[in-house]
């Protein structure tokens, strides 16, 4: 019998059974994979989907693209590795799976698909790198997988491994009831008392997303309300807004992001926008929270007296552990009336599900704690980790990836594809006896690879693939030779929650140092999300700051910021020049592009600057601070002294030193400055003031 006919009857067996959705790999050389396809082409219907090139009449989406299909519905979903792989994809696409349906894997045999001249490989790779030296260590570590799981069937041109997983999913209990239990709760929160915020928690399949766009519909019927919806991306939101206007009449006013009933409102609200808002809706609906800044999710539960945060447990666009690890901490803390939900039950397929069960456990999503105790007899020790040796170590490999995923909202499951492919990366970890509690990830940027370019990057006329900070600081400072200094940028750092504040991190950073020295590095970088918790770490560890955005990104809400270490003479000679011109660049800038940087970010970099001594007329300001002269006269003595004293928050302490940043860098008004301090007005503001100079003085 030959491979077709076999995989047909296999398919016709699944038919007669309620199956799980389960995952179908076929490898071999092309032509065979091609050949062996029929029966796969036969069942396709309208509800399948091609991810790879056109394919007859099967409807069909480029790789790039996954994120257009997120919350559809298919019954096959083919994804042809032949046209190229992102770990994010692969496990985002599984999730639009249906109950009984089936994923199907195209790839190369499994020995050639460690050497094969992947078409994505271009979006890993960084400019000057040469796609021959790539070596797909993670096509060998999903191979393994494959193997490794019972459920994956699997045709190859040597054997065909065919189960069959029936689901024992009687379904008693209601599918549905989990979710309309969520509705209520969320309609509940909306008209219930301030300051009591719900989080609504869930995996990807629960009809958490479609909750929110049920309670939307719910609550614009019932009275005129405004709710404002928001999420790192507009597409992460989309399925609240089809599932609300499903749920509306048909004489609603609607655009892609807005629904209008009468009176009642439902839009959707960049992060970006929420934080700079004045006005206050009646509720807020945060969805995909896991992928924003911690801090940010606290400035928005500070601000909004009627918020609801939903985030998918697992997400595909970046991790959740973080989030549930510190975000409820905030919450106890400063909510601690909050209430959460958590919805188990999934909508789409039946519950232990096999195929969900292969990607979280291959991608390390399938969280299980370590026992081990915090070892305090600091036997700790460094090391680089080679990329051979994480492949041929699942343990090391999950104990590094669990930190990631635990500290870094942004860590994705195409981060564990970089870690063992990109040869630009690096790893070094921390370790106490066979633990792994600490770990630190490089990007090699820089160099001869930038050299032959490096005037047309100085002079923004070209912009190339990776050398993320190399290409900004040579941009930004038009200095052609900084793009040619070899350099490592810090891309993660993560310490296990049982070890942190121990001066581990920075430990750490100093290993790297020593090891960067003796492999001609010439300056070590870090580009974060400006916060001062962040600002005031990286100057602990001696980095120089060099740049911060001007504006807060969308997706996030934050400020890029990047920081440099430098190491040797060629780079040290530079570091000056950048310092004194960023500090200059954001001095005069925080009363303008910056004037809405949050007061506590302003003073941490503020505090992070080398303070330069100014002349002012000491009569002036004596004057003013006696009363007998009025602020207008001597403002920019005022200017001047506090700019000499860079380090006033340890001298006047945090409220009056958040007070002086906002009044004196940022040049709020009295209005601005009587909200954010407590202060009746102008009176109050400058008593405020004079008490802060005369303690600073």
């Amino acid at each position: 019998m030959n491979s077709a006919s076999q995989l047909s009857i296999w398919l016709q067996k699944r038919n007669e059974e309620k199956c799980h959705r389960q995952l179908l790999v076929i490898s071999g050389n092309r032509d065979w994979v091609s050949k062996n396809l029929s029966p796969i082409i036969q069942l396709a219907n309208e509800e399948t989907l091609w991810v790879g090139s056109p394919q007859l009449n099967i409807k069909h989406i480029n790789i790039k693209d996954y994120r257009s299909r997120l919350g559809q519905e298919h019954n096959y979903l083919i994804l042809d590795c032949f046209e190229g792989f992102r770990a994010n994809a692969a496990m985002a696409l599984s999730g639009t799976i249906k109950a009984g349906g089936l994923m199907i894997i195209l790839c190369p045999d499994f020995e050639e698909w460690k050497t094969f001249a992947d078409p994505e490989n271009i979006n890993r790779i960084s400019y000057g790198l040469k796609q021959i030296t790539v070596e797909n260590l993670f096509y060998d570590y999903l191979s393994s997988a494959f193997l490794n799981d019972p459920s994956v069937a699997m045709l190859t041109e040597q054997l065909f491994r065919s189960p069959i997983c029936i689901s024992k999913d009687e379904h008693i209990r209601n599918q549905l009831l989990e979710q309309e239990n969520a509705v209520q709760l969320v309609c509940k929160h909306a008209h219930g008392r301030a300051n009591r915020p719900l989080l609504l928690t869930a995996d990807r399949g629960r009809g958490k997303s479609s909750a929110l766009g049920l309670a939307a519909a719910k609550l614009m019927q019932m009275a005129p309300i405004t709710i404002w919806v928001s999420a790192p991306l507009a597409v992460n939101i989309e399925q609240v807004f089809k599932h609300a206007k499903k749920s509306l009449p048909s004489n609603i006013e609607h655009s892609k992001y807005s629904l209008k009933l009468d009176n009642s409102t439902l839009i959707f609200k960049p992060i970006d926008q929420l934080l700079l808002a004045d006005e206050l809706p009646n509720v807020i609906f945060v969805d995909e929270a896991a992928a924003i800044p911690i801090h940010i999710l606290t400035k928005l539960l500070q601000k909004f007296p009627r918020i609801i945060f939903s985030s998918t447990s697992h997400g595909y666009e970046g991790s959740g552990r973080g989030f549930e690890i510190k975000f409820t901490q905030q919450l106890k803390k400063l909510k601690p009336n909050y209430k959460r939900v958590h919805l188990k039950q999934p909508i789409r397929w039946y519950n232990e599900d096999v195929l969900e069960s292969f990607w979280f456990n291959t991608m390390f999503y399938d969280y299980k704690a370590k026992t081990h105790k915090p070892n305090d007899n600091k036997n700790f020790h460094f090391r680089k980790l080679s990329k051979s040796e994480l492949l041929k170590n699942n343990e090391t490999l999950e104990q590094i990836f669990q930190l990631l995923l635990n500290a870094h909202y942004q860590t994705s499951p195409d981060d564990l594809q970089r870690l063992l492919d990109s040869p630009d990366q690096t790893c070094f970890v921390l370790m106490t006896a066979d633990n792994i509690i600490g770990v630190v990830q490089v990007i090699e940027e820089g160099g001869e690879n930038l050299a032959p370019i490096k005037n047309e990057i100085a002079s923004c006329y070209r912009r190339v693939k990776g050398h993320l900070v190399s290409q900004q600081l040579t941009a930004q400072y038009n200095i052609p030779e900084l793009s040619t200094i070899k350099q490592w940028r810090i891309s993660r750092i993560a310490i296990d929650a049982k070890y942190q504040r121990r001066g581990l991190g920075l430990a750490l950073l100093t290993y790297l140092e020593q090891y960067a020295l003796k492999r001609d590095i010439g300056f070590l970088s870090a580009a974060f999300g400006a916060n001062s918790e962040m600002i005031t770490f990286w100057k602990k560890a001696n980095f120089d700051l060099v740049h911060l955005g001007q504006k807060p990104e969308i997706s996030s809400g934050e400020y890029n910021c990047i920081c440099i270490k430098t190491l040797k003479s060629l780079s040290t000679n530079l570091t000056p020049k950048l310092t004194l011109e960023f500090s200059d660049e954001l001095r005069f800038n925080l009363n303008k592009t910056l004037k809405s940087l949050p007061t506590d970010i302003a003073l941490a970099l503020i505090l992070s600057l080398k303070a330069k001594k100014h002349t002012y007329n000491e009569g002036k300001l004596d004057q003013f601070l006696r009363g007998n002269r009025q602020l207008s006269t001597c403002l920019r003595d005022v200017y001047l002294t506090v700019s000499s004293n860079l380090n006033y928050e340890s001298i006047i302490g945090t409220t009056e030193a958040l007070f002086l940043t906002a009044m004196i860098f940022q040049s709020k008004t009295y209005e601005q400055l009587a909200a954010e301090f407590n202060l009746t007005g102008k009176k109050q503001i400058e008593v405020m003031l004079r008490q802060s100079i005369k303690k600073l003085l």
